[in-house]
C-alpha cells in the first residue's frame, strides 16, 4: 500500500473577505484513486490565531447518512495552530474511483472569522455544497490536501498558475475527461492563484493584492514540487504583463528576457525533480481592463507573442494562444471562449480548452 496525493488546492491570503465561522461548511471533491484509507492536511496559513476544529467528518452521501470522524492524535476536537497546517490521523474509510466524497467542517477562533480561503468556480472535481457566506459561495477554507492509502499507482498532474488556472473551468473540464479515461492511473492538484504572478509578488492597488500570494517562481518549490507531481502543465506570466501600469505600477513590466529567464528556472527546477514540464502559451486579453484602466498595450503584446515564440520552442509545448485567439486579430479572446472581461475563459469556453487540452495530452503525454 502507498499514500497517494487524491488531491490538492493552494489557499490565499482573503484578509479582504474576512468569512465568519459561524455556520457548518460542505464541499464535495471526486476521487480517482480506490483505497481503504484517508486523511486530510488542514490549512491555517494566514490564520493570526489557532483554528478550532469542533467538527470534521467524512460521508459517501451529501447527506451525511455515513458519517465517520476525523482526529488529530485521537482527538476529534483538535487546533491548528497559527500559520501552519496538520495532517489529520488516518481513517479507515473505502474509496472509490470516480465516486465523490463529501466533508463537513466547523470550527472556531478567537475572532471567530476565516481569511485563509481557496476559491472554485468550477464545480466538476471540488464543489462548495453548503458555504461560510452565501455572498461568496465559492470560498472555502480548511482541506488543502487529501491522501489516500491504495494499492493503486496513480501519477500526478499539477496545474500551476494563476486565475485562469485556480477558477477551475479549464483544469476542471481536463481533469473530469483524465479521471473517466484514467480511472486509478491519475490525480490531479490545483496550484493556481488568481493574481499571482510569475515573477514578482502582489503589489496593487486592488484590495484583492494580499491574496495575490508570492511570486511563482518563489513559491514554485513549496507549492507544487513538495508533492513530487509527476508532470506539470504551467500557464504563468500574464499578470506579469497584465497588471502593471493597470493598478501596478508600470515600472514592473518584465522583459521578454525576464519573463523567459523566469521560466527557464521553473522548468529547471522540474527536470531537477524528474517531473515533466509542459509549458503552454500566454493566451490573448487585447481589450481588458483592470481599476477602470486599460491593462492591454502594444508594447505588452510584443512580448507576449515573443513568450510565446519562446514557449514554442521547448519540448512538451502546448499552443493554447493559437486555439484561444480570434480568428482575425490574434491579440483578441475568441468571443466564444470570453467571459465578458476578454482576459478570463467563460465557464463554456474552460470546457472547450479542457476538451482540447485533453485531446492533445492523450495523443502525447497520455498514449
Amino acid at each position: 500500500m502507498a499514500q497517494v496525493l487524491l488531491w490538492k488546492q493552494i489557499f490565499s491570503d482573503y484578509h479582504n473577505l474576512d468569512l465568519s465561522l459561524s455556520r457548518k461548511q460542505v464541499t464535495r471533491y471526486l476521487s480517482n484513486v480506490s483505497g481503504n484509507k484517508i486523511r486530510v492536511k488542514i490549512t491555517n496559513k494566514y490564520g493570526r490565531t489557532p483554528l478550532i476544529l469542533t467538527n470534521l467528518s467524512l460521508s459517501t452521501t451529501k447527506q451525511f447518512h455515513d458519517s465517520y470522524a476525523f482526529s488529530l492524535h485521537g482527538e476529534q476536537l483538535f487546533s491548528i495552530p497559527a500559520g501552519e497546517t496538520r495532517w489529520t490521523d488516518w481513517l479507515s474509510f473505502d474509496i472509490l474511483a470516480n465516486h465523490p466524497i463529501y466533508f463537513s467542517i466547523e470550527a472556531k477562533n478567537k475572532q471567530n472569522s476565516i481569511f485563509t480561503l481557496a476559491n472554485t468556480l468550477d464545480n466538476q472535481i471540488i464543489e462548495v455544497l453548503q458555504p461560510l457566506n452565501d455572498d461568496y459561495p465559492t470560498f472555502y477554507y480548511g482541506i488543502e490536501s487529501i491522501e489516500v492509502d491504495t494499492s493503486q499507482s496513480p501519477k500526478l498532474l499539477a496545474f500551476f498558475g494563476d486565475s485562469l488556472t485556480s477558477q477551475g473551468y479549464f483544469t476542471g473540464e481536463l481533469t473530469q475527461r483524465l479521471y473517466q479515461a484514467f480511472p486509478n492511473k491519475l490525480t490531479t492538484m490545483n496550484a493556481g492563484i488568481s493574481g499571482n504572478r510569475l515573477l514578482r509578488k502582489g503589489n496593487s492597488i486592488s484590495e484583492w493584492s494580499n491574496s495575490f500570494g508570492e511570486a511563482g517562481i518563489a513559491r514554485f518549490k513549496k507549492d507544487v514540487l513538495s508533492s513530487s507531481p509527476d508532470i506539470v502543465l504551467f500557464l504563468a506570466g500574464i499578470n506579469d504583463l497584465f497588471h502593471p501600469g493597470a493598478g501596478t505600477p508600470s515600472q514592473e513590466l518584465p522583459s521578454t528576457n525576464e519573463l523567459i529567464s523566469g521560466i527557464k528556472f521553473v522548468q529547471e527546477l522540474c527536470e531537477e525533480s524528474g517531473c515533466l514540464f509542459c509549458p503552454v502559451t500566454l493566451s490573448p486579453f487585447k481589450g481588458s481592463s483592470n481599476h477602470g484602466i486599460a491593462s492591454w498595450s502594444p508594447e505588452k503584446e510584443r512580448i507576449r507573442e515573443d513568450i510565446n515564440h519562446y514557449i514554442l520552442t521547448l519540448p512538451h509545448a502546448i499552443h493554447l494562444a493559437e486555439f484561444t485567439c480570434d480568428e482575425v486579430d490574434s491579440a483578441l479572446l475568441k468571443e466564444c471562449l470570453d467571459s465578458g472581461d476578454h482576459l478570463h475563459f467563460s465557464s463554456l469556453g474552460g470546457k472547450t480548452i479542457g476538451a482540447y487540452l485533453f485531446t492533445f495530452l492523450t495523443k502525447t503525454i497520455f498514449q
